[in-house]
This record gives C-alpha cells, structure tokens and sequence, in this order.
C-alpha cells in the first residue's frame, strides 16, 4: 500500500511539472504571438503611412502636369489663373524644355506610381507571412494545450 502511494505521488509530482511546463510553452507561445502581432501593426502602419505620402507626391505631380498641359495647350493662360503663380523659371523656358519636363514629369509620376504599387504588394506579403506565423503559432499553443490532457488521460 505504501509503495502504491508512493507511486501515486510520483505520478501526481510528474503530472504536475508536465503541466508547469505546458504552461509555461503556453505563456511563450502567446508572448510569441503578441511580438508577431507587434510587428504586423508597426509594418502595417508604416506602410499606410509611406503609401499616404506616396498618393500624396502623385496627386501634386498629377496636378502639376495637369496644370502643364493646360498652359502648353493654351499659351494665353496667365500664371494669375493658377492657385499658386507660375514660378518665373517656367516662364523662361522653351517650349521644348517645357515639354522636356512635363515627359520627366510623367516618367516620375509613372514611377511613383509603380513604387506605390510594389509597396502595396510588399505590404500584402508581409501580412500574409506575419498572419501565417501568428496561425502557426497558434496552432501550435492549440496542439500545446491538447498535449498534456491526453497524456494525462493516457498514463
């Protein structure tokens, strides 16, 4: 009888430091996950913030073409019809060296453009491998947390 208590508590003291242990991979598995989340929040926000100041450079580069095109289309616009005046080193170039800007003014706004697009794709990656690592994460404190039940109902 004393040998099978002393098993029993043999047992109890295994089964209890299992279970400290279990959750103990538990806490690191959801200190593990916050960090991931973490991480997710700051990519994700600096990506919203660089793809704001992003729209932002495309809207003044597209307002500025737009602005370039009238006035080539129309010579007789004045810079008093502009929101802001036309700088005077405008007005000193040719009508060549205008149309030489407005193509560099194009080809950055084209750039920007594309820049925008891969940093958007660049984003959804990220998102899609921090989510996974959160999943995996979780899916392993799932399978944690299931671990030591059954091995406790098996022993």
């Amino acid at each position: 009888m004393t040998q099978e208590f002393s098993q029993w508590l043999s047992e109890i003291r295994t089964l209890q430091q299992q279970l400290a242990d279990a959750r103990q991979e538990r806490d690191e598995a959801y200190h593990s996950a916050s960090s991931w989340r973490s991480l997710y929040d700051t990519e994700a926000k600096q990506r919203r913030e660089e793809a704001t100041e992003v729209k932002k450079t495309v809207a003044s580069l597209q307002a500025e073409i737009a602005s370039l095109r009238q006035r080539q289309a129309n010579p007789a616009i004045t810079g008093s019809t502009y929101e802001a005046p036309v700088p005077s080193y405008l007005m000193e170039l040719s009508q060549e060296e205008l149309q030489q800007m407005l193509v560099e003014i194009v080809k950055r706004c084209d750039r920007l453009q594309q820049e925008l697009k891969t940093e958007r794709q660049a984003h959804i990656q990220t998102r899609q491998s921090l989510m996974g690592a959160l999943g995996d994460t979780v899916d392993r404190l799932t399978k944690e947390r299931l671990t030591p039940t059954d091995s406790a109902c098996t022993d």
